[in-house]
């Protein structure tokens, strides 16, 4: 690809050679001189200007092409008589641009043709002769005199052109270096400075479920806190290094959406401090499988959902995940829509930029490094996907992001059984929400869930209306919301004897021991309706225990093995683990190491009759982004025995594949609900509880 300034000295050569080209012509017509030249001169500019204008071939095939059209247009110029005075001019015209290039063999072919032509002159036309008059003699030398001072002036051009590229060049070799001296720093400080903010969020994790006083709980939650913000940017800060060091590139693995929706779901559940309304839609007819970085998307949704969050004080938040057929899979679409404070058109031009926030200065509101976008627009990048922003101030974000995705599986994510059955009424008032814009999220998803499942499905926006639903249609399912519910619950626990009714609740939301109803927590997924709608009608209490105050589950027949290099993350592994009644193992030890010696543990943990059936037991151990010393950036939780419960060799053999990677610091709900997850679904048509 041609640089801006190759394509400007580029389009001075054409309309040069296009102007000598024009005036040869007319002097060839005047002179009566080989008229066949001129077609052919008109033909070869035309070639010139397709080859600049469609930028067709390489920068050498363009520059070759120019200087054989000048050099052949010199030569036929200078072998005729009534040129003889003027060659010497077309010979400076030439030299003057051939210096335009860095090529001084250039200069001196045109010096010979030069040279060639006088004596051509001398021996075959004979202009050239004793008998010549003293004036034309000094025309002459004065005209090789101009020649030469050409050729001198040019190679000083190339030369110091030459010097110029060469001190640019080393300047940049420096800057480069010292780009990734100071990513190589700022890795190796993060890293080190990950240990220890790991150690406190852990440890304050495993205080805070022990029985400690309201005080002191407040404390060491805030402790917490803090230390979660730290790891995070110190996360930004080792995904930053990683890019801007060129060394990202982007896996190609199969992957369900739907899990990958489920994992932000349950993140932005955790931020979500209650204020706002969350809500996730996604197509049902995408594809179930799809062919890329999983990890990548997630990350960048999280970035992007953490920036709504931080910036929009009331209303909500809406996610939309959707696709678009192409030859070599699917694009998928993401769109992400806030009610937040929304940005200029000035903002708008610099949110890519490195380090930059919208608010910045010493009385911003929000934290922050300003590394949020530039990490996502790199993580897309190394996908080969886009982001674009639009938004007006005071009127909320929308970002567009598109993914191109191979497909694995191209059955619908989302499917309900006897869908021609299904009958839904979704009842809320939208006069509750403060913003527009939030009835809006919730009616878009509501209809994408009814279009794209098939189902039948009706809205209600007042009591009355619900009640001519009822009356009108034969109703299957009610979803309501906690007001509603709350507003009158003796008729919604005497509906639930009819028909499934459940309940769209906050966290902390808990019915009676006794209720029929279910509670579906926000924030509002497609996902969760659709296990409903399938026939799922008990939760897994992981939620109610939560709300409850308690452990969501014990694991006391589980037992994990921890591995990295740093014994303070192995510490807090087994506190935060432990907690759970799981028996973890720990094992400190570098790459090289650790592959033999996580074999022999493997194997003291489980029963040495059934390890020997068991075919491939591997360990997969994550080196960290720094290049000096190989440390381990993550823990391994790998799910090493059930033995006790599960006696099925089949499945233990599944069970010795589920591996689930933690990013420190350890997130013990978020990792086991995902353990949780994926049990289930390995276990879902087995016969397994």
């Amino acid at each position: 690809m041609r640089t801006e300034s190759q394509t400007s000295m580029h389009l001075l050569m054409a309309g040069t050679l296009s102007i000598l080209s024009a005036l040869l012509s007319l002097i060839t017509l005047t002179m009566s001189w080989e008229l066949w030249m001129v077609p052919m001169m008109i033909l070869a500019c035309l070639v010139v200007w397709w080859l600049h204008i469609g930028r067709v071939g390489t920068e050498m095939l363009y520059e070759n092409i120019c200087t054989g059209l000048l050099l052949t247009e010199f030569f036929f110029f200078g072998v005729h008589e009534s040129s003889l005075f003027d060659i010497a001019l077309v010979a400076c015209i030439v030299l003057l641009l051939l210096s335009l290039l860095d090529r001084k063999r250039l200069l001196y072919i045109a010096v010979a043709l030069y040279a060639s032509q006088l004596l051509y002159h001398f021996l075959l036309l004979h202009t050239i002769s004793n008998s010549m008059r003293g004036g034309d003699v000094l025309r002459l030398l004065m005209g090789a005199c101009g020649v030469v001072g050409s050729v001198i002036i040019a190679r000083y051009r190339i030369n110091r052109r030459r010097r110029e590229k060469e001190k640019y060049g080393s300047m940049q070799e420096q800057l480069a270096t010292a780009v990734r001296q100071n990513a190589d720093f700022l890795s190796n400080v993060s890293h080190e400075l990950r240990t220890p903010v790991n150690m406190v969020i852990g440890i304050s994790e495993v205080t805070l479920g022990e029985d400690i006083a309201p005080k002191i709980r407040e404390n060491i939650l805030s402790i917490k806190m803090a230390g979660k913000r730290l790891s995070g940017q110190i996360n930004n800060i080792l995904d930053y290094t990683e890019i801007v060091e060129g060394t990202l590139s982007a896996a190609r693995k199969p992957y369900s959406i739907t899990s990958v929706m489920n994992d932000i779901v349950t993140m932005m559940a955790l931020q979500n401090t209650g204020k706002l309304e969350l809500v996730f839609d996604i197509d049902p007819k995408l594809p179930s499988m799809l062919v890329g970085d999983a990890e990548k998307i997630s990350h960048v949704l999280r970035i992007l959902l953490e920036n709504s969050i931080k910036f929009t004080e009331e209303g909500g938040i809406n996610l939309w995940i959707g696709f678009r057929r192409e030859t070599y899979g699917i694009n998928l679409v993401i769109e992400i829509y806030d009610t937040g404070i929304g940005m200029t058109s000035e903002q708008l031009d610099q949110i890519v930029d490195d380090f930059y926030q919208a608010d910045s200065g010493s009385r911003r509101y929000v934290g922050g490094l300003g590394l949020g976008i530039p990490i996502a627009r790199g993580l897309l990048h190394s996908m080969g996907g886009f982001v674009h922003f639009e938004s007006a101030e005071q009127q909320g974000l929308q970002v567009q992001i598109t993914i191109p995705q191979a497909v694995e599986n191209d059955t619908p994510c989302i499917q309900v059984p006897n869908a021609s059955q299904v009958c839904i009424a979704c009842f809320f008032k939208p006069e509750r929400y403060s913003r527009d814009e939030v009835r809006r999220y919730y009616d878009r998803m509501i209809l994408h869930l009814v279009e794209g499942l098939g189902i039948e499905g009706y809205q209600a926006h007042n009591f009355e209306g619900l009640l001519k639903l009822q009356r009108d249609h034969k109703l299957t399912h009610v979803f309501i919301t906690q007001t509603e519910y709350m507003a009158n619950p003796p008729y919604y626990e005497e509906m639930a004897e009819r028909i499934f009714v459940a309940v769209i609740a906050e966290k902390n939301f808990i019915l009676e021991e006794d209720s029929r109803l279910l509670v579906l927590r926000k924030p509002f997924f497609a996902l969760s309706i659709v296990n409903l709608l399938g026939g799922v009608r008990q939760s897994d209490g992981f939620e109610e225990a939560q709300a409850a105050g308690r452990r969501p589950f014990t694991c006391p027949d589980v037992r994990v093995l921890a591995v990295d290099d740093e014994e303070m993350n192995l510490m807090v592994a087994k506190g935060v683990l432990g907690s759970y009644g799981i028996q973890v193992a720990k094992l400190a030890g570098v790459p090289d190491m650790v592959i033999d010696r996580a074999k022999e543990i493997a194997e003291q943990l489980t029963d040495n009759d059934v390890i020997e059936k068991i075919q491939n037991i591997t360990v997969d151990v994550k080196e960290t982004k720094t290049k000096k010393q190989p440390k381990l950036d993550e823990v391994e939780l790998s799910q090493m025995s059930l033995f006790d419960t599960v006696k099925d060799e089949d499945v233990l053999k599944e069970l010795m594949e589920i591996e689930v990677n933690a990013l420190a610091p350890i997130d013990a709900l978020n990792v086991l609900y995902r353990l949780q997850n994926k049990l289930k679904n390995r276990w879902r048509g087995e016969g397994v509880d």
